[in-house]
């Protein structure tokens, strides 16, 4: 039975990382998760 909290511990946090207010951080968190870098867009 004490399987059980660390399952509820888990789907608690999947869940919480699909909350409305996380989407407009995610493409910075791949983003860095990937290694990605944003290059200077501005032209010389």
């Amino acid at each position: 039975m004490s399987d059980i909290g660390i399952f509820f511990a888990l789907a608690a946090g999947v869940l919480s990382f699909f909350s409305p207010c996380v989407f407009p951080l995610l493409p910075a968190y791949i983003t860095h998760l990937t290694g990605g870098k944003i290059e200077d867009s501005k032209e010389t």
